[in-house]
C-alpha cells in the first residue's frame, strides 16, 4: 500500500470517527479576549458535531463507580 493511500485511509477514518479533528483546537490563550456568547457558540458547535456518534451509541471511555477505597486482598 502506497504511503499517500494510507494518509487517504486515516484522512477518511478520522472524519469518521471524530468529527472536530479538522478543527483548529487552541493551545494558548487568544490574543483577543472572546465574549461569553463566542464561546458558548463554539461549544454548542462542537456538541453538535460530536452528537450523532454518542446517539447511535458510539462512546469511548471508562467508568468510574467511586465504590469502596479498601482494597480485598
Amino acid at each position: 500500500m502506497e504511503s499517500s493511500d494510507l494518509d487517504f485511509v486515516v484522512e477518511v477514518l478520522e472524519a469518521e470517527l471524530r468529527p472536530t479533528a479538522s478543527r483548529t483546537y487552541l493551545s494558548a490563550a487568544p490574543a483577543h479576549r472572546a465574549s461569553s456568547a463566542e464561546i458558548l457558540a463554539e461549544m454548542r458547535e462542537f456538541a453538535e458535531l460530536e452528537e450523532p456518534k454518542w446517539r447511535d451509541g458510539f462512546a469511548s471511555g471508562a467508568v468510574y463507580h467511586g465504590g469502596s477505597s479498601t482494597s480485598s486482598s
